[in-house]
């Protein structure tokens, strides 16, 4: 449906370059035709660009009118046509191709080109995948091409062992992309057309004036018999500079279990490491991720199934191994069954992130709060971990009768070696905590439920009669020896006058 908006140029065919807002009508444009065995469909997205002339209105007094005879009126001035991306997907007798390209401009990273790709499936016989960009930011121009194929059955090697495929690439003028820590990682462009620097293995490039050409070979393979056991992938990446040494480098890896390896679209576990080092600035980073989805079983709890991500940083200034991170949605967890929630982080290293704020539930009842990490962690020498588990919240109605339940519990601490450090009145050659080990933090746990009916009771008036229990705590102290801690807690029955 066409819309109106605010916008800057961002595709082909605009014959008005100059700075500044345009207002665009957009169109999205569907095409798709169905039969027994085959289809076909395609897309297109583009705009109609404009300007607003104000004409006389927004002329100024001493500016020269070109037309003084008559009064010109506000009017739109048609000045481009923006075509954004184009789209195609067919299938003939069980085999397909799809291609698409995305032509932008004045992006802020890659500045104006396009990126496109093709893939070509054959049934029962090979997937294969292209992806060409080619554009310019500053004087500086770009461009990669990336191809992967995946063939089955696969080429026997060795006992249990068979070659399904392989990949390569060639790029000139980008660079490897920073691999953000857990948390800090970009938001899903829920655009199913890929956007710049995206790749086929899935490492992202960005333009760089010192980068000169870079390369990538590839091989997949897998378990004999297909390679529905397990199949994987494992790639590397070189980087050149302009004067021809090495300026980054990248190993990428891949595992599914339980996976078809033509075609992945179900996943039912993957691990997928990648691995990079910056030359020049001699950084070494790390990113470690697990994917589960069993269904009714257990599943990751995150986006897309993940499970958690480990992230690793060792360069000059810091380092750093994360196992998720602290706040909620970056943390590493499953759900169980559909019901059960666990998650969990763990940390070492130099500016760490902060650890959370106590459950909201909590901080209703016994104020806001926070979880207090010493400053001694900052320095690398100990460790900072936190997990939570969440029943299943209840919430149900059987005639008249229905019943509530919600729940939580978890902690948050950190942990260091205190050596040879001793508490008063301990027994000789008695160390402190776990072999000097000594853990301080906060453990935090609320029950919430009621139930209740819905009737006349006791001459009373009809309406919802509820028992009601809250019961929250947090204790702020050491182990293996806590001494600090508040709660609260509150009862009510049947709406009566008893409570406390």
């Amino acid at each position: 449906m066409p819309k109106l908006k605010r916008t800057l140029s961002h595709g082909l065919f605009n014959w008005d370059d100059t700075e500044g807002d345009r207002i665009a009508l957009e169109f999205t444009v569907n095409v798709n035709f169905t039969g027994e065995s085959n289809t076909f469909g395609g897309a297109t997205k583009l705009a109609i660009l404009s300007r607003l002339d104000l004409g006389d209105i927004g002329r100024d007094s001493d500016e020269p009118d070109p037309n003084p005879d008559e009064f010109d009126f506000p009017s739109l001035v048609i000045t481009g046509v923006d075509l954004e991306t184009i789209m195609i997907d067919c299938m003939v007798g069980g085999n397909g191709f799809k291609g698409f390209i995305r032509f932008y401009a004045q992006d802020s990273t890659y500045g104006t080109g396009f990126i496109g790709g093709i893939e070509l499936s054959i049934k029962d016989l090979l997937t294969a995948k292209a992806i060409l960009c080619l554009g310019s930011i500053d004087e500086h121009t770009y461009w990669y091409a990336d191809l992967s194929a995946r063939m089955t059955p696969g080429i026997p090697v060795y006992s249990g062992l068979e070659l399904f495929g392989g990949a390569g690439g060639v790029s000139y003028g980008v660079t490897l992309q920073e691999i953000p820590p857990p948390g800090a990682n970009e938001a899903k462009d829920p655009d199913p057309i890929p956007l710049p620097g995206t790749t086929l293995s899935g490492i992202k490039l960005v333009p760089d004036p010192e980068a000169g050409f870079g390369f990538k070979v590839g091989i997949m393979f897998g378990s004999t018999g297909g390679g529905q056991v397990y199949n994987a992938d494992v790639t590397v990446t070189g980087i050149l500079s302009q004067s021809g040494g090495l300026m980054s480098m990248a190993l990428e890896g891949n595992a599914f279990f339980v996976t078809d390896p033509v075609d992945r679209a179900f996943q039912g576990v993957r691990a997928s490491v990648l691995m990079q080092y910056d030359v020049p600035q001699a950084i070494l980073t790390g990113l470690f991720t697990v994917m589960i989805n069993v269904p009714l079983t257990i599943v990751g709890r995150q986006p897309g199934n993940i499970a958690g991500s480990a992230y690793l940083y060792a360069g000059p200034d810091k380092w750093q191994i994360l196992v998720g991170a602290p706040d909620l949605p970056s943390r590493v967890g499953v759900r169980v069954a559909n019901m059960f929630d666990f998650s969990a982080y763990l940390m070492a290293g130099q500016q760490l992130p902060s650890p959370p704020a106590p459950p909201e539930k909590i901080e209703q009842i016994l104020g806001p709060g926070t979880i207090v990490r010493s400053p001694a962690i900052s320095s690398g020498t100990g460790l900072a971990f936190g997990a939570s588990f969440i029943p299943p919240k209840f919430d149900q109605r059987y005639l008249v009768f229905h019943a509530k339940l919600d729940a939580e519990i978890g902690f948050d601490m950190n942990m260091f070696d205190y050596g040879a450090a001793r508490c008063d009145g301990m027994p000789s050659g008695e160390s402190l905590g776990m072999n000097g080990w000594y853990a301080s933090g906060a453990a935090y746990a609320y029950l919430e439920g009621s139930i209740g009916i819905d009737v006349d009771m006791f001459g009373g008036s009809a309406g919802n009669k509820d028992s009601r229990y809250f019961c929250c705590c947090i204790d702020a102290g050491r182990i293996p020896k806590s001494r600090v801690g508040k709660g609260n807690h509150w009862w009510k029955l049947l709406n009566s006058g008893w409570s406390g």
